[in-house]
């Protein structure tokens, strides 16, 4: 059973390399939704963030979304505020 495994994962995994071409799967996925919800097991982690920034930034300009919901810290709320 695991070499099925393993096939079904090369189909489904989509390696990150840091490029904004990265999230065109999940944008691709995310384009027949009215609503998108983007969880993370941790919160606060430079990489999670900026990769956090960066779907929302696609789902607003590629996708046009209009509103965003952030589970996030005061901080982390305070620096979006500053910059919408």
């Amino acid at each position: 059973m695991l070499p099925l495994a393993n096939e079904t994962l090369r189909q489904v995994v989509h390696p990150l390399t840091g490029a904004w071409s990265d999230w065109d799967p999940l944008l691709t996925l995310a384009a027949r939704a009215r609503v998108v919800v983007l969880a993370t097991g941790t919160q606060g982690s430079h990489e999670l963030m900026r990769d956090r920034c960066s779907i929302t930034r696609r789902l607003i300009e590629d996708l046009g979304f209009t509103a965003v919901a952030a589970d996030c810290d005061a901080e982390s709320a305070q620096r979006v505020d500053r910059y919408v």
